[in-house]
């Protein structure tokens, strides 16, 4: 029964947002980026214990580490970026340009399976990732109704974990023992630029009488970070 209750409220939030189309432009965006990332993280681990580190686990772990690091640097990175962007973009220019850059980033540099250029990547990937989140839950504070909020945002925290696994899950299927797949970085590199194409047609698309999208955020991008944070 309460299994029952927590579906049935879930589709309510999931229909009242869907119903809006900057907020469902946001939620396509995050779910886009999210599987993009598990493609690329689980490629990183596969490349430090079985490419670049095949005969010591341990040196591997070490140097994976660094990965977690510059990735976890990325994220704190947004948390002051994304609000100093707020102010000279709108959510949707900051979304498309995030998404952008990260298929920019992973495509060329994930080529050449070389760690530090997997650095950079894990910092750019970080910062895309929390960044979204940001401006996503931005939008989602200033465009969703007060009585629909939580389960909004009940429905957004599966879109930021469920497609995670998926994209991981799914590409584990096609990617090498060692991790190194020109394809599948391909594929991730172009999946974010393809996202970052299809959110900025999306978020333009309005109803009729429905607000400019060239409105600027009114929400707090700091306090959305707390909030994408959790």
């Amino acid at each position: 029964t309460e299994l029952g209750i927590v579906a049935v409220g879930l589709a309510a939030g999931a229909r009242h947002v869907m119903s809006r189309q900057r907020p469902a432009a946001a939620l396509f965006a995050t779910g886009c980026q999210r599987m993009m990332y598990g493609i690329l993280f689980l490629m990183s681990i596969l490349l430090y214990r079985n490419y670049f580190y095949h005969a010591s686990a341990n040196n591997a772990l070490g140097h994976f580490t660094l990965v977690i690091v510059a990735s976890a640097i990325g994220y704190g990175s947004a948390a002051v970026i994304t609000p100093m962007a707020s102010s000279r973009l709108t959510a949707a220019s900051l979304i498309t340009i995030l998404l952008a850059m990260a298929g920019v980033v992973a495509g060329p540099l994930g080529a050449t399976f070389s760690q530090v250029p997997f650095l950079v990547i894990s910092f750019a990937l970080g910062l895309a990732a929390q960044g979204v989140a940001i401006t996503a839950t931005t939008i989602i504070q200033q465009e969703v109704d007060d009585g629909f909020r939580g389960r909004v945002f009940s429905f957004y925290d599966m879109l930021f974990n469920v497609p995670f696994v998926i994209g991981a899950a799914v590409s584990a299927a096609f990617m090498p023992l060692d991790g190194k797949s020109y394809p599948l970085v391909a594929e991730a590199g172009g999946g974010y630029l393809l996202a970052a194409v299809a959110y900025a047609l999306l978020s333009r698309q309005r109803p009729a009488g429905g607000p400019s999208p060239s409105s600027p955020p009114t929400a707090s991008p700091s306090a959305a970070a707390q909030r994408s944070s959790s």
